[in-house]
């Protein structure tokens, strides 16, 4: 395990690890000069090795660039962002439940999750990120602007699905299947 630290908020679970596993756990903090050569740790590992990052969003493209540079599939780099890349200007739309045929407008700064919880309908998902793929849904007309981490890219382009945490409508009107439950039925 590389860990790279920029401030003192996670000295203690730095610890715990090094505790744990010391032979295995290899710190680099800026601020005592240690530095993490990616190009040189990712060159050197076997073939077929998965590489894990999170954290923020210029080290995780860092990561990702350094293996795509060593010729590295895509499925096996993986990664967790530690913030949401949905956009604060974004255009107002309407996204259709298909199932309950409800309309339902999606404000700017909204993302289709929220605009859902507004009207107290419970929404299955983790991260509110778009990396965990727990509020995955099926689009059935219109088309998504993917912001999230978890599909892959062809998934994105068929179109057939999207992160309704993070991900947004193309045009002024989608509309989805519902997945979303109450006791067990489908509600939406």
């Amino acid at each position: 395990m590389q860990f790279v630290k920029t401030g003192f908020i996670v000295i203690a679970l730095l610890d715990g690890l090094k505790q744990k596993h010391a032979e295995h756990v290899f710190s680099y903090v800026d601020s005592e000069g240690c530095t993490l050569n990616l190009d040189e740790l990712i060159s050197s590992q076997p073939k077929g090795t998965h590489v894990y990052v999170c954290g923020p969003k210029p080290m995780i493209d860092a990561v990702i660039d350094c293996c795509n540079k060593h010729r590295y599939r895509d499925e096996y780099i993986h990664w967790e962002q530690f913030a949401s890349t949905v956009p604060e200007d974004g255009e107002a739309f309407t996204v259709v439940l298909a199932k309950s045929n409800q309309e339902i407008e999606v404000q700017s700064n909204q993302t289709i999750l929220q605009a859902i919880e507004t009207l107290n309908i419970d929404v299955e998902c983790l991260c509110r990120e778009g990396v965990c793929g727990t509020c995955e849904t099926a689009i059935l007309e219109g088309e998504a602007d993917h912001l999230d981490h978890y599909l892959s890219d062809a998934e994105k382009a068929s179109q057939k699905s999207m992160m309704i945490c993070v991900s947004r409508a193309k045009g002024k009107k989608t509309s989805i299947r519902s997945l979303i439950y109450l006791f067990g039925r489908s509600i939406a």
